[in-house]
């Protein structure tokens, strides 16, 4: 057995395989996108609806990670994987920059609206090329978070 198969019989819940976060990452992207092309808040509306049922439901809900996981194929032994716990962090982000970018529109501050949309665009096309921003911030809050438990 080989130390990728060994990581994943032993952390099955604790990593998602990166063409599901890809693609998911993918479909935020086409969702936010549309939304400021089409000006239409209702299509930023139902992905920040989506994002919440999974977060808070769970994998059940999760129509995006459902339709990913029929949609893309990949080899179990060459594939990487992401920490479930900074996905759901990096998904929190996003959240709150949809959030606030429609309490923006229906308050009549477009450009705040605009520039928090364009702000999750920015961080998702970041992560697609490799870089998640995201992943950073979660990683160095545990690390603070660890300093001030270590401390005491």
């Amino acid at each position: 057995m080989s130390i990728s198969q060994s990581n994943t019989i032993a952390m099955p819940h604790a990593r998602i395989p990166l063409p599901y976060v890809n693609f998911a990452r993918r479909v935020y992207l086409i969702f936010i996108i549309s939304s400021i092309l089409l000006q239409n808040i209702y299509i930023l509306s139902s992905l920040s609806i989506l994002l919440l049922l999974s977060l808070i439901v769970g994998n059940r809900l999760n129509l995006i990670g459902y339709i990913g996981r029929k949609a893309v194929r990949f080899d179990l032994e060459s594939v990487k994987y992401e920490d479930t716990k900074a996905i759901h962090f990096n998904n929190y982000l996003l959240i709150a920059m949809l959030i606030i970018s429609q309490v923006a529109y229906l308050g009549g501050y477009l450009k705040i609206s605009l520039s928090f949309a364009i702000l999750a665009i920015a961080a998702i096309i970041l992560a697609l090329s490799g870089y998640c921003i995201g992943c950073v911030i979660y990683y160095k809050y545990k690390i603070y978070q660890y300093k001030i438990f270590k401390s005491v």
